[in-house]
């Protein structure tokens, strides 16, 4: 019995290894793998940012608002109007001035708005608001309310 040997010749196919159109496609399909991936990252990145901005927002609006009720009922800056002079209270900015936070390359500033009313002869509702523009959204606005008592 004679074997047989594949030559080139002899009709049988050697089809080892990929061609240039094969890779060339692999090469695209991975192209639109990672852009997808990276349009997900950047996506990532900006909610995160975006959380990051609400987050001091509230921060400041709590600050204020821990740090008003403590001043009691009867302070001047829980009066009606508001004060002559606009000073700050301690640790705190003046009633409708800006605050300006800077993470790494990223600067955000925020307004802080204080309005207060009489809800009776003994209490006071505080609404502290805190405004801020973030990319293209128009203004935000972060709003706390409080109850101060004699």
């Amino acid at each position: 019995m004679i074997r047989r040997t594949a030559f080139p010749n002899s009709g049988v196919l050697n089809n080892k290894g990929v061609t240039l159109v094969e890779v060339m496609i692999s090469l695209v399909i991975l192209l639109i793998v990672f852009m997808g991936l990276i349009q997900a990252s950047i996506l990532s990145i900006d909610h995160n940012m975006r959380n990051k901005v609400r987050d001091e927002a509230v921060r400041i609006a709590a600050e204020t608002v821990n740090q008003l009720r403590g001043r009691g009922y009867d302070d001047p800056l829980l009066a009606l109007a508001p004060p002559a002079s606009n000073i700050p209270f301690p640790g705190q900015v003046p009633d409708g001035s800006a605050v300006t936070n800077r993470t790494g390359n990223y600067s955000q500033t925020y307004t802080v708005t204080k309005t207060v009313q009489n809800l009776s002869d003994t209490t006071k509702q505080l609404t502290i608001t805190v405004t801020y523009t973030y990319k293209d959204d128009p203004q935000v606005v972060y709003s706390v309310n409080a109850t101060v008592r004699k």
